[in-house]
């Protein structure tokens, strides 16, 4: 798989090198467990917060083992969020940790069962979320990407905690579509939760379901952890 998906991405990311070369971003790879087994599940964010890469646009190191920029298949994937404690101070990773124990029934080594990815591959060095601009100028490219990492990988279940005004385009180009703004498409099932401030959707592309809701910060964490889990395991059979 390593080097199937190395050669696949390798190119990829070097058309988003391309994008405003001159300027400085951080630059953002999957990352997966060593136990994950295709038909599992994956986790996609928005895009990445304060990265490694922070504005070293050489693809070539970013794909070398021990290189300082090393953002492909890196020693510590996922486990830094266990070993460093982001769970701590992160919705996000209590939310992914949450649901990754209780699947894999592996409460210290959860994170070795999973893949954590983001829609956007390019984030403003420092940190912060893409501007609408970033995120325009590498659509395409990052979504040649994720079709790259769902065809490795091969999730059973993607989750998307993002919300849909940033996974809707994706998820309608995967689909087929080219209506964006709204999710043009069948809905296999859907929930209100928080007293019906959210929904969950969840929609079935090829053999893949994607969850779709919204981000974990400041919103309701157990409750959004059980309908997550209840969509996953109602098409689990």
């Amino acid at each position: 798989m390593n080097n199937k998906l190395k050669n696949l991405l390798f190119p990829l990311y070097k058309q988003l090198a391309l994008i405003d070369p001159h300027l400085e971003y951080e630059t953002f790879c999957a990352q997966w467990g060593e136990d994950y087994q295709e038909g599992g599940i994956m986790f996609m964010g928005r895009a990445v917060n304060d990265w490694k890469a922070q504005g070293d646009r050489n693809t070539e190191g970013m794909f070398t083992v021990g290189s300082p920029n090393q953002i492909y298949m890196c020693d510590d994937q996922v486990k830094w969020v266990e070993t460093e404690r982001y769970d701590k101070k992160s919705a996000f990773w209590r939310v992914v940790k949450s649901i990754a124990q209780l699947l894999s029934k592996d409460e210290k080594g959860w994170f070795k069962h999973i893949v954590w990815s983001n829609l956007y591959k390019l984030s403003p060095t420092g940190g912060g979320n893409p501007s609408y601009k970033l995120r325009e100028v590498q659509f395409e490219t990052c979504l040649e990407i994720l079709k790259v990492e769902l065809e490795v990988f091969k999730p059973k279940f993607v989750v998307l905690l993002n919300g849909p005004d940033w996974y809707a385009d994706f998820v309608c180009k995967l689909a087929g579509s080219d209506e964006f703004g709204t999710i043009n498409l069948d809905i296999v099932d859907s929930k209100f939760w928080n007293d019906s401030n959210y929904m969950v959707y969840v929609y079935k592309i090829g053999e893949t379901y994607f969850i779709g809701s919204v981000h974990p910060q400041g919103k309701p964490e157990k409750e959004h952890i059980g309908v997550i889990l209840e969509m996953i395991k109602k098409f689990s059979m």
